[in-house]
């Protein structure tokens, strides 16, 4: 104790009585008492053995649902160092690189007799569990008015996730699908774990026949009692179903149906069409055949016949046939000469016709031209003349008639101022110019003679007087030669 000790160097050496502590390096140590220095004696502290580091991990790389392990590396992986991984039961090391079941681990490097701290621990975790393949129901296919079909996920878990391919108008609420026409394939995914794909077909929606288009409806007629049309965009491949169907007729697009309201729809695939509407109208009334009173024929005086229609109907258009002529007031008809038919129309309805005669106009005698009038004369006391324009089939009639003869056109009457007319039928001629025959002329006196005073010696001639005689007569003495007539 009597020493002191001196250790060269002394950098970092500490001394507590015998005891030295020293880093690494080549020391000498000497002893000093009384001022001597004992020699040195030399010693070498080694280097201190290293410590492996301890060892940093990477991220685990988990376990999957196809791998049951996990991994991860020493990401200061020294090859010179030896690691031990706690625990190590079904642990794989393959230089810095780690596998491991599910469980927590730690690492630490040894080198030498040196082991580094512990790690940190990598925790590897469970290995997720596969779902479980989706099972469906039978899928609800597409109907007339619904364009998507549907199913359910019969053993749908909440906790996973659902992917439907392709997912295009896919939706799914909980464990209900809905989706367009197509083909599909359904999985479960959870814990990154997809199932087995189960695949189902939603059908194309059934085809919802167009509705039907119809052409202008043929209505009922005169003679029909139906009405049709046809449907323009019939296809054979629909059925057609007309309500009410009392009555009515279906050959391919054409249709025929009696009077009343109706409507149509098609049916392909089990669905219907919207209805479409028509109505055929009642058949129109065919008006009765016009009944006619007796014809008032045609007269001397008026050149149209006439009649009435007994059963006139003012709703009624009535048709006379010919037509020049022809008037109708009412049921009240009147037309010339001729053979006609009379229909009346209504609803565009002519009935039978009715025919009629008006016979022509009775012929009215032209009025009787008288000849001049040879008059009577002395010997003859009658005067005569001659109807000029004598027609045989006349009858004519001569005012007055007293005393007078008709001998074809020849007429001989007494003195007197005459007119004819002319008949033929029930038709008179208007009188003619009146024909005056005069009265016939008197015969004057033989004329009475006075005693003759007979020429004497000294006159030539003898003389007598006209005794009766008349200053209104002409005297004609026979022979006349030489002979004086004075008064």
């Amino acid at each position: 104790a009597t020493y002191t000790y001196t250790i060269t160097p002394s950098t970092g050496v500490t001394q507590t009585s015998g005891s030295v502590t020293a880093p690494a390096g080549s020391y000498t140590i000497k002893a000093t008492a009384n001022g001597c220095d004992s020699a040195n004696t030399g010693f070498v502290i080694n280097a201190q053995p290293s410590t492996p580091a301890v060892p940093t991990l990477s991220a685990v790389t988990q376990p999957t649902c196809a791998t049951a392990t996990g991994s991860f590396t020493i990401d200061n992986y020294d090859a010179t160092y030896t690691y031990t991984i706690t625990p190590s039961t079904g642990v794989t090391q393959t230089s810095g690189s780690v596998t491991a079941p599910a469980g927590s681990y730690t690492i630490k490097a040894t080198l030498g007799s040196c082991s580094s701290s512990d790690s940190v621990a990598a925790v590897v975790n469970a290995q997720p569990s596969t779902p479980v393949t989706p099972t469906l129901s039978a899928v609800t296919q597409p109907t007339c008015a619904t364009a998507t079909g549907s199913f359910t996920i019969d053993n749908y878990d909440a906790t996973y996730t659902y992917t439907i391919t392709p997912s295009t108008g896919v939706t799914q609420t909980s464990g209900s699908v809905t989706a367009p026409a197509g083909s599909y394939t359904i999985k479960a995914t959870a814990n990154g774990c997809d199932s087995a794909n189960t695949g189902f077909v939603i059908n194309a929606q059934p085809s919802t026949p167009a509705v039907p288009t119809l052409s202008a409806v043929t209505q009922p007629t005169c003679a029909t009692a139906t009405g049709s049309f046809t449907i323009d965009n019939y296809d054979a491949t629909y059925t057609y179903t007309i309500t009410p169907s009392t009555g009515v007729t279906q050959i391919s697009g054409a249709v025929t149906a009696p009077a009343g309201s109706y409507t149509i729809k098609a049916t392909a695939n089990g669905c219907d069409s919207a209805n479409t509407g028509f109505v055929i109208d009642a058949q129109p009334l065919t008006p009765a055949v016009p009944t006619l009173s007796a014809v008032s024929q045609p007269t001397c005086t008026t050149a149209t016949g006439s009649f009435t229609i007994d059963n006139y109907d003012a709703t009624y258009t009535y048709t006379i046939t010919p037509s020049t002529g022809v008037t109708q007031t009412s049921g009240s008809v009147k037309a010339p000469a001729g053979s006609y038919t009379i229909k009346a129309t209504a609803n565009g309805c002519d009935s039978a016709n009715t025919g009629f005669i008006i016979n022509a106009q009775p012929s009215t005698p032209a009025v009787p031209t008288l000849s001049a009038v040879s008059q009577p004369t002395c010997t003859t006391a009658t005067g005569s003349f001659t109807i000029d324009n004598y027609d045989a089939t006349y009858t004519y009639t001569i005012t007055p008639s007293t005393g007078v003869t008709q001998t074809s056109g020849s007429v001989t009457a007494p003195a007197g101022s005459y007119t004819i007319k002319a008949t033929l039928g029930s038709c008179s001629s208007s009188d003619s110019v009146a024909a005056v025959v005069n009265a016939q002329p008197s015969t004057p006196d033989v004329p009475t003679l006075s005693a003759v005073t007979q020429p004497t010696c000294a006159t030539a001639t003898g003389s007598f007087t006209i005794d009766n005689y008349d200053a209104t007569y002409t005297y004609t003495i026979t022979p006349s030669t030489g002979v004086t007539q004075t008064s």
